[in-house]
């Protein structure tokens, strides 16, 4: 009876002794585990970066062109500046950024402190992939423009067929009721999106004047006023008979030389009908996107590696405006506004009036 009686008692030890034994290796495991890290924001794909809260948060731009030009780049910038400043934001610009330059001098932003780099367009896209360099890490990159995306980086963007295929049925419709067969294209760079913007403007302008004809001068400068006047007297000397300064800095000086000759011009970007030297504003103003951008920054909306869409037809811009210069201006606007409605309800087809015009 006793012999049982200790081994009774011994048992329920043993079982709590083990017991204990477990607990205490299971919490020796647990201490020495590694903690789960947070996924990395900026840098994991659809994730929303947190804005840093209060006054004096530094935002980075780089624009490839003059910001200063009185058309796409400044107006990139003022609308954004405006809300900088309501926001006590600082904004701190780099302009004229040359295509090779564009890395380095985010680096730069980037060392310098800003916590939002903006890429004005396309111009810039080397700028892109420093985003994931340890130098920026955090910063909040965002490019205007339909750019290859990462998880470091949102953008804005409209669809440059629509919005060009719009412009030039505008401009067309202006050649058909003065008579003009004849129109020339004056950009900088051999750039894609220059490319895509005369092909679209083209197509658009045959829909209403089927044997109308354009030709292409590429400066290599947007913003070299010299370079701009020289291509527009050689392209008014050729007949052109309407200009469209596809360009930033330079697009008064080519405007001008066209007035002279009595020969009017489409606006980029931005509404210039205030100009006499313009008959039709082409309105993709980078401000209104930039600004969208830091909006949604500000409220927690942005996601990295996707697109903010802006539509002809749909939204305020991208669109076109006929100028009061434009005869019977306000019959082409309705013609105009209409065409547009119809690429946004999918009955125009941008992509396939660009194919089949080549």
């Amino acid at each position: 009876m006793r012999k049982r009686t200790k081994l009774s008692l011994v048992a329920p030890m043993l079982v709590l002794s083990l017991i204990a034994s477990a607990f205490v290796g299971e919490a020796a495991f647990a201490s020495t585990s590694t903690p789960k890290q947070a996924a990395p924001c900026p840098g994991t794909q659809g994730c929303t970066p947190k804005a840093p809260t209060g006054k004096g948060v530094k935002i980075g731009v780089l624009s490839g062109g003059d910001t200063n030009d009185h058309g796409y780049y400044e107006s990139f910038i003022d609308s954004a500046k405006a809300y900088a400043k309501k926001k006590g934001w600082k904004l701190q610009v780099t302009d004229r950024v040359a295509p090779a330059a564009a890395a380095e001098d985010a680096r730069s932003l980037c060392r310098q402190g800003v916590k939002f780099v903006a890429l004005a367009d396309s111009a810039s896209a080397d700028a892109v992939p420093v985003a994931a360099e340890s130098v920026c890490k955090g910063v909040t990159f965002y490019i205007n423009g339909a750019q290859k995306l990462t998880p470091y980086v949102f953008n804005t963007t409209d669809s440059i067929n629509d919005s060009q295929v719009a412009a030039g049925y505008a401009t067309g419709l202006v050649m058909k009721e003065e008579k003009l067969t004849k129109g020339a294209y004056i950009s900088g760079p051999d750039l894609d999106f220059v490319t895509q913007a005369f092909n679209g403007w083209t197509a658009g302008i045959k829909l209403v004047v089927p044997k109308a004809t354009t030709s292409k001068t590429l400066t290599g400068d947007f913003d070299d006023s010299a370079l701009g006047q020289e291509a527009a007297k050689a392209q008014l000397a050729a007949g052109a008979q309407i200009l469209y300064p596809y360009m930033g800095g330079a697009t008064d000086a080519v405007a001008k030389a066209g007035a002279a000759a009595k020969v009017l011009s489409v606006a980029p970007g931005t509404d210039r009908c205030s100009d006499k030297a313009f008959v039709v504003s082409s309105l993709f103003p980078p401000g209104d996107y930039f600004t969208q951008a830091l909006q949604n920054w500000s409220a927690g909306k942005v996601k990295m590696g996707t697109s903010l869409q802006f539509k002809v037809g749909v939204d305020k811009v991208p669109s076109v405006k006929i100028c009061p210069t434009a005869p019977n201006a306000k019959k082409l606007q309705a013609k105009t506004d209409l065409f547009m409605k119809q690429i946004a309800s999918g009955k125009v087809n941008t992509a396939k009036i660009i194919k089949n015009s080549k």
